[in-house]
């Protein structure tokens, strides 16, 4: 079942393991635990979802059961659209209450144990990877600043390792300009991200496949953000 998260970023579908509800007969444990989730998934049903504790076997690596990572990938999923909820029209992040922080953390946790839930370049791993990244730097202004840059830049990697897409340029470059903004931060670290940002925007309006509409506007926002010279960036960066 698609749907999709409200988010500038995140444009199109984004499709998470499939609802399948199970028949009649009784499964145990993690088993039965996916298949409710799934069911609760299909029915936009994200409290619910979010109100269930994981169960024992999947507290922690390694898991007890085949089903933990699915089940940690569709809470992932309903902390992400809970917290996203809270997101003005069109905004690329939610709004900094304490309620979509909590959510957006407890997003970051749940895939963090979510490895292994899709099939490597399937269209669910690529959506588990693009929402983790979305979670990643939405909670990273809400750390200290070393704290901070490895989210963001751990969030850039996992994009790097997709496709190119003018959505995830958007995102990565974004995601680069904001470590280019965080006035605490040494000049020199900041112009080199702010560098990024621009040649990652360039990048996604050129292509291939090249930016359209909104997307594009957006690049090319974020690329005049992170020119030399730009407001909010060290007057040293050329």
């Amino acid at each position: 079942m698609k749907s999709t998260l409200r988010s500038v970023a995140l444009s199109g579908a984004v499709l998470l393991l499939a609802a399948c509800a199970g028949g009649g007969v009784g499964l145990p444990g993690a088993t039965a635990q996916l298949d409710r989730l799934k069911t609760l998934q299909a029915q936009e049903k994200f409290d619910a979802i979010a109100a269930e504790e994981p169960n024992s076997d999947c507290l922690a690596r390694p898991f007890g059961a085949d089903a933990c990572p699915q089940i940690h990938a569709i809470r992932g999923r309903a902390y992400l659209t809970l917290a996203m909820r809270e997101a003005q029209p069109g905004a690329h992040c939610p709004m900094p209450t304490q309620t979509a922080r909590a959510n957006m953390e407890k997003a970051i946790a749940a895939y963090g144990l979510a490895s292994g839930a899709a099939a490597a370049g399937s269209e669910d791993a690529t959506s588990m990877a693009e929402n983790q990244a979305l979670a990643l730097t939405c909670a990273a202004p809400f750390h200290r600043p070393d704290e901070a840059v490895a989210m963001t830049r751990k969030a850039v990697t996992g994009l790097d390792a997709m496709p190119p897409s003018p959505g995830r340029a958007l995102m990565a470059s974004s995601a680069m300009l904001s470590i280019a903004q965080r006035t605490e931060l040494p000049a020199a670290d900041r112009c080199a991200a702010a560098r990024d940002a621009a040649a990652r925007a360039h990048r996604g309006l050129t292509g291939p496949p090249a930016a359209t509409g909104e997307t594009a506007k957006r690049l090319q926002q974020t690329a005049n953000a992170a020119a030399a010279g730009a407001p909010g960036l060290p007057t040293t960066c050329s």
